[in-house]
């Protein structure tokens, strides 16, 4: 079952992860959600987000500790580990996302990119005369 959502979430793995398949290629990063709340009522919950194409790239030039707003499907991967023990993992397949907070993506990051990233993007955003690009 996949479920359409939003979320606020932290960065929390170090570099990506990214596997070319073909002509498509897939990013994942490991991401917090609820991150500064460390009790029973409000678990901080993580996810394996995942984008393709534009859409990965973007995901790839994100840093651990920078907060982004995430929206895509969520769903449910269950697998079995190298122990033979049943698991599952929240996986969140991004299909748009905002930075919130991060040095490396806006700072010389590899190539630039606006902040905002659409599955359907066809290239970059127009940019103002002052660079920045909203």
């Amino acid at each position: 079952m996949l479920i359409g959502t939003s979320l606020d979430a932290r960065v929390v793995s170090a570099q990506p992860f990214i596997r070319e398949t073909g002509k498509n290629r897939i990013t994942k990063i490991r991401v917090v959600d609820n991150p500064g709340r460390k009790n029973d009522r409000n678990p901080a919950r993580f996810y394996n987000a995942e984008g393709w194409g534009a859409v990965g790239d973007g995901l790839a030039r994100l840093a651990k500790g920078d907060v982004v707003s995430l929206t895509g499907e969520l769903k449910l991967d269950k697998y079995t580990d190298k122990t033979g023990a049943e698991r599952t993992d929240d996986v969140l397949t991004v299909t748009n996302f905002r930075v919130q907070q991060s040095t490396a993506f806006f700072e010389g990051g590899p190539g630039s990119k606006p902040a905002e990233t659409h599955a359907a993007d066809d290239g970059p955003a127009p940019q103002d005369d002052d660079g920045i690009p909203f």
